[in-house]
């Protein structure tokens, strides 16, 4: 097994062990840029061309791309084997099945709990990128339209691991501005996964053979830089769900820290009344009236049974006035 295998029945055993009152949504879709144009890789439509967009928030997506819900590992694998059999491929010197062009798998993958009678749902995804190998004409002996397809696979590659170098130099947000991500696609879409809130992990497919000393050292360089990479993941929730998940947890803290000084300030009735029941309670002060009177007017605001007055108390006024 690969690791878009392992990877993907790693995830599924996860949400199978979902807790109750949490449920998971997986989906899926993969794409492919091929001679810097994108297309969709499960309608193995090769003549329509998709556009990305920019979009605050979300960042680069591809508008129009389909997405397929996978409810068992076993749909999961059966895109990985659509996307596989539509993606360009051909024959060089150097390589029988060489890959023609760069290809992303993205798995979305949601989760929806509820927490105190409100549902909180957050939303993640894993992307698997399959580079296209770069490659020298004069080793290739490639012409025609696979000369066009190495040139503009060089082209990408180059732009992505100038990016990737930029990235891992610990360039501060400002200069983070300047990072050429719109110079080719395939640093559009990978944006969010090498500079955003997300981990980046890169595994260098290199020869043992002497022959190709000077292409293995070059790719674990390239490499290297990713791995200088340093971001903070961070899991996106939906921002009303999240407001109210917020303000419960402080009101709830607030009460608790209520409780809490009332209990050792040993707070006297004036303290612990609310509301109308101070007014009525100032009301009652200021007009010279004692306890008994303070009690008969907290009482009345409570109130009463329709149809009947609130008992006065026994007694005169001021309870200590004749």
């Amino acid at each position: 097994d690969g690791i878009m295998t392992r990877s993907l029945a790693h995830i599924f055993a996860k949400t199978g062990k979902a807790a109750p009152g949490a449920e998971y949504v997986v989906r899926c879709s993969y794409l492919e840029i091929y001679n810097e144009a994108i297309y969709d890789l499960l309608t193995g439509d090769h003549q329509t061309q998709l556009q990305e967009r920019m979009e605050t928030g979300r960042g680069f997506h591809v508008p129009g791309l389909k997405t397929v819900e996978c409810f068992r590992l076993e749909d999961a694998l059966a895109v990985v084997g659509t996307g596989t059999r539509n993606r360009h491929v051909g024959s060089h010197e150097l390589n029988k099945d060489s890959s023609r062009s760069h290809s992303i798998m993205t798995v979305h993958i949601e989760s929806h709990t509820d927490v105190g009678g409100v549902t909180v749902s957050k939303f993640g995804k894993v992307s698997f990128i399959d580079l296209a190998g770069s490659e020298r004409l004069k080793q290739s002996k490639s012409d025609g339209t696979m000369a066009k397809e190495t040139a503009n696979i060089n082209r990408s590659l180059f732009m992505l691991g100038k990016v990737i170098a930029m990235l891992s130099d610990g360039a501060t947000s400002a200069d983070r501005k300047h990072i050429p991500y719109r110079d080719s696609k395939l640093t559009k879409l990978l944006m969010d996964s090498l500079g955003g809130s997300s981990l980046a992990l890169m595994i260098a497919c290199v020869s043992p053979s002497q022959a190709h000393a000077e292409e293995t050292l070059n790719t674990l360089h390239y490499a290297s830089r990713a791995r200088n990479i340093i971001n903070r993941p961070t899991a996106s929730e939906d921002p009303t769900q999240a407001l109210v998940s917020r303000l419960r947890k402080e009101n709830e803290t607030l009460r608790k820290e209520n409780g809490f000084l009332k209990q050792k300030l040993g707070m006297t009735l004036e303290h612990q009344v609310t509301g109308l029941e101070r007014l009525a309670l100032d009301d009652v002060r200021a007009a010279g009236g004692g306890d008994a009177d303070l009690q008969y007017n907290l009482q009345s605001n409570r109130g009463s049974p329709p149809g009947e007055s609130p008992p006065r108390p026994v007694g005169g006024r001021g309870g200590g006035r004749g």
